[in-house]
């Protein structure tokens, strides 16, 4: 079982996107939107296969993105809710 392309796919556009953003703008949640999109996308396309084992990867891949990012622990508690 190796690696999959969209498992690249969440690394690569999450850190290209954060790359771009200034950290005191980090903590707005209007910068947020579009690399959660860029994330629930190919995680909703592999949930309908279903392999929901692969979709929880994703997921957490897309997390670790954010926290390295500089997003705040409060935030993922308001977007999980």
């Amino acid at each position: 079982m190796g690696t999959r392309p969209y498992e690249y796919y969440v690394d690569i556009v999450t850190k290209r996107y954060f790359h771009g953003v200034e950290p005191e703008d980090m903590g707005q949640p209007a910068v947020l939107i579009v690399p959660l999109l860029l994330i629930l996308a190919p995680v909703a396309m592999v949930m309908k296969q279903p392999d929901l084992g692969t979709a929880v990867v994703l997921g957490m891949i897309g997390g670790a993105m954010f926290w390295l990012a500089g997003v705040r622990l409060w935030q993922f508690g308001v977007a999980g809710a």
